[in-house]
């Protein structure tokens, strides 16, 4: 929405000596927005690739070579039309050999254009079709032709395709040394014109032509990657030598790198890049926003609907103008829904009103309606909607019901998480880790035996356990913190062990001894030694129970399910990808979340937290 160009990059790449790499840091814009990248000067090839889409190296090579190539085939098309406005002298006078007129007499199919469909997956084939690339694209623009006279065009033409070799070669040097001789000629006089026009030309005039002369200049190959984060691990460790494309390939090329995080982040530990250059895109303004999103409607409440909408954001991160835009036009029907008939509402994309419809009287009392109207609606839209939680038309059924006897429109429920059995617990697990000191695990989660002989189960809470004190912050409210996989791990087992339902052999509910209903007057010893059985059944299968949860939290199907998680956004790794051991974690799902999980698998999530809600 922004059609300028970024002037210290078009400033940059103007520059005959562009820097080789360039990073733009743009946090509160995507990576398609044109405040990021917009026009180029006219002596760029651009090439634009994504780094979640070219996730391979192969991928990555072949997408460029193939941008490159289209535009090498499309400046051959337009030479080959421009070549039949030559004369002779100036197509013989850069061309020396049978091969060169052939090929520029059979068209731009003879042009030695990279064919990247084969793929490339190694760096020194990307870097050897690359200067291939770079020799054509100096032979191209080498070869353009004056304006001239063509009235003896198509003869010269004709007799050059129809005579032999030798024939040719004969002529190429005629006409060589006829032109050498004029060109020397034309050389000194030439000189004397410019500089006589150069002092006489004003100096506004001299600035005007400086897209010609940018135009004139070397090609520079520019190849822009989008989320260049993600090439640490399509690439590994070496994904570094993409910065330094121009030392390694000694081409005029220039790297650009678009990413949401800062360079320290993505900075290689061994310091084996290019330190670039910085270019940090601010987020978009008051007057920005305005500018961009008025022309959007020219209904009169338009204009308060956004001052309303960018006031009531302001106290957030900055949002970029695509998210602003797809919220205003998600809550505009909710706003507009109480207002009376009037002559403008042809506007709304509503009937047309009677002729006698007046216009809208818009007062202090309107706005403050609509106001009102629309609070609740907005204050779920920043939770719901710009997450990407829900749908705008489901957003919106949920405020605009059918039938108007509603009195309050309920808030919309995002839907619930499609998880496994196994990885709702370890979800449940990971949120209880990230919430709780380890202190309290023993207490919340500690299974042993009691004075009694019997298991001792966890779970259970002492009254004012966790209480808050007076001006602490909640640990909710701080943020979740890291955690260790084990420390996860034995959480699961904890609570998987006691709240899934048993197998019906290990199940001690059901299964009383029979001589337990032999009679009923018994002695006490044999009263005695059916107890002590009883009990020695039920800790027999409470062994063999959590033998089977502790093979389940040791299991492969079990550790696929993190990388789901994560994939999910539910877990985010925070030790590095090459630690395998004592790795980090934090859970990224919120409070209500869980804690409709926990409703779902039948217990409270309150008693599993060491600050839980009383």
């Amino acid at each position: 929405m922004n059609p300028n160009p970024n002037p210290t990059l078009h400033a940059l790449l103007s520059n005959p000596y562009s820097p080789p790499f360039i990073y733009i840091h743009h946090p509160h814009h995507p990576s398609s927005s044109p405040s990021v990248l917009s026009s180029f000067p006219p002596n760029c090839l651009v090439t634009k690739v994504d780094g979640v889409e070219h996730h391979t190296p192969r991928l990555l090579y072949s997408s460029i070579l193939s941008q490159l190539s289209s535009h090498l085939s499309t400046s051959s098309q337009l030479f080959s039309s421009s070549s039949h406005l030559a004369g002779p002298s100036q197509i013989t006078s850069h061309l020396s050999t049978p091969s060169q007129i052939s090929s520029h007499l059979s068209g731009p199919s003879q042009i030695s254009i990279v064919e990247s469909e084969e793929g490339v997956s190694t760096w020194d084939g990307f870097s050897r079709k690359l200067k291939q690339i770079q020799k054509d694209v100096k032979s191209i623009s080498s070869d353009q032709p004056a304006e001239v006279d063509t009235s003896s065009t198509f003869d010269t033409l004709h007799t050059l395709g129809h005579t032999g070799t030798s024939r040719t070669s004969e002529f190429i040097r005629q006409g060589s040394s006829r032109d050498a001789t004029t060109k020397r000629q034309t050389q000194a006089s030439g000189s004397k014109e410019r500089k006589n026009i150069q002092k006489k030309q004003p100096v506004n005039e001299r600035h005007g032509d400086d897209d010609e002369e940018i135009q004139k200049r070397e090609k520079t190959l520019v190849m822009i990657i989008t989320k260049a984060e993600r090439l640490r691990s399509s690439f590994g460790h070496g994904w570094s030598v993409i910065t330094r494309m121009a030392e390694l390939t000694d081409l005029p090329i220039t790297v650009i790198f678009c990413s949401q995080l800062p360079w320290d982040e993505l900075r290689p530990s061994r310091g084996d890049s290019l330190e670039p250059v910085h270019i940090y895109i601010p987020p978009p303004t008051r007057e920005n926003l305005t500018q961009s999103l008025l022309p959007c409607s020219s209904h009169p409440l338009w204009s308060r609907f956004l001052d309303l909408i960018i006031s009531s954001l302001s106290h957030l991160p900055p949002y970029p103008i695509e998210e602003i835009h797809y919220l205003s036009l998600s809550l505009w029907p909710i706003y507009i829904r109480p207002l009376p008939p009037h002559s403008e509402q042809t506007l709304l994309s509503l009937p047309s009103p009677t002729p006698d419809t007046p216009p809208l009287t818009i007062t202090l009392k309107l706005l403050t309606d609509l106001k009102l109207q629309l609070s609740l609606a907005l204050q779920a839209s920043t939770e719901t909607l710009l997450p990407r939680l829900l749908g705008r038309s489901e957003f919106l059924k949920a405020f605009l019901p059918i039938s108007k006897t509603t009195s309050r429109p309920t808030l919309p429920q995002p839907p619930s998480l499609e998880l496994p059995l196994c990885g709702k617990y370890l979800l449940i697990a990971s949120y209880c880790a990230s919430q709780n000191p380890p202190k309290s695990d023993v207490r919340l989660f500690g299974r042993g035996t009691g004075p009694d002989g019997k298991r001792k189960k966890g779970g259970g809470r002492r009254t004012g356990y966790g209480k808050m004190r007076i001006g602490k912050v909640p640990q909710r409210l701080l943020g979740p913190k890291p955690f260790g996989l084990d420390r996860m791990l034995a959480m699961f087992s904890s609570l998987f062990s006691e709240h899934v339902p048993r197998p019906e052999d290990l199940d001690s509910s059901g299964n009383e001894s029979e001589e337990e209903m032999d009679g009923w007057l018994v002695s006490v010893e044999e009263q005695r030694k059916r107890v002590e059985r009883k009990r020695r059944r039920e800790e027999e299968r409470d062994l063999k129970w959590e033998e089977e949860v502790e093979h389940l939290s040791m299991s492969v199907r079990l550790w696929t399910l993190i990388p789901q998680l994560e994939n999910q956004n539910l877990l985010k790794r925070i030790s590095p990808m090459d630690r395998l051991d004592n790795m980090m974690f934090r859970c990224e799902v919120d409070y209500d979340t869980v804690k409709n999980l926990a409703r779902e698998l039948k217990f409270t999530l309150d008693d599993y937290l060491y600050e839980g809600t009383f």
